[in-house]
């Protein structure tokens, strides 16, 4: 996570340091209380706004590979119906 976003849950109080034991039984020296991030508003919709951006990203990147591997899939299924035919 970038320093700045980092400093954001740090000025709202969201970015917790201390000893906590996760529901999954990991320990952490850090927990984000997202509660008190969205008592902000502002900032809020800067950090989600940032994070939409990054699944957009993400999504964008995915489907170009998702595309990328049913033109493989299709090549090579025409391939072997190609090849059944001769």
């Amino acid at each position: 996570m970038s320093e700045d976003l980092l400093a954001l849950f740090r000025k709202t109080g969201a970015l917790l340091d201390g000893h906590f034991v996760l529901r999954s039984g990991l320990h952490s020296r850090q927990f984000f209380q997202c509660a008190l991030l969205l008592q902000h508003t502002e900032i809020a919709a800067d950090v989600c706004g940032r994070l939409a951006d990054k699944l957009r990203a993400e999504q964008y990147r995915h489907f170009r590979g998702d595309m990328w591997l049913e033109s493989h899939l299709m090549g090579a299924r025409d391939a072997a119906a190609m090849e059944s035919i001769r």
